[in-house]
């Protein structure tokens, strides 16, 4: 199943993060999807790459904070956390986030950051879920998306007419 939670984040939190992808804008300060990030085939379609900001910094904090807001997380004691940047024409296929066999669950998240977003943009949270069905998500502020592996789900590509990159939030947790 896949959990929202609507204005998850302190807005200090939020500022310190989109002040990082601004400082970073003309740096080297960014990885991208392709660079063995994601698994092969996961951009495939795709024609921009997503650029990926690791926030290392920040994994004790989500750590503490999610467990605070839901039970579920009560035995998961490491984030690793990334801001991915969407610029239009990037996408990623749908995929299932679960772990190889021996490898512990994890946990997936998705925090959205952008204070803006238009419907013509794309760029939406598209997920099977067995219980739900086949849904998907706008990237609303600040909104919190989390579920437990294997869900397949994908992000719709961003049209060219976005007027900014999507900036999300991507956190797995594990025990």
């Amino acid at each position: 199943m896949v959990n929202q939670v609507p204005n998850f984040l302190e807005q200090h939190i939020l500022d310190e993060i989109t002040q990082k992808f601004e400082d970073s804008k003309g740096k080297a300060a960014f990885e991208i999807n392709n660079m063995g990030r994601w698994g092969q085939g996961l951009d495939r379609g795709s024609f921009a790459p997503v650029f990926i900001i690791p926030l290392s910094e920040y994994e004790e904090y989500f750590v503490a904070k999610y467990k605070s807001v839901d039970p579920a997380f009560a035995d998961y004691n490491h984030a690793t956390v990334f801001l991915h940047i969407w610029p239009p024409g990037s996408q990623i296929n749908f995929h299932h986030d679960d772990v190889s066999e021996g490898q512990d669950k994890r946990l997936t998240s998705t925090i959205y950051i952008n204070p803006t977003w238009n419907w013509n943009w794309g760029g939406l949270f598209l997920y099977d879920d067995p219980e739900q069905g086949q849904r998907w998500i706008f990237p609303h502020y600040n909104l919190m998306t989390w579920f437990v592996p294997p869900i397949y789900h994908g992000t719709s590509m961003l049209t060219l007419a976005a007027e900014y990159p999507r900036l999300s939030i991507q956190l797995f947790f594990t025990k």
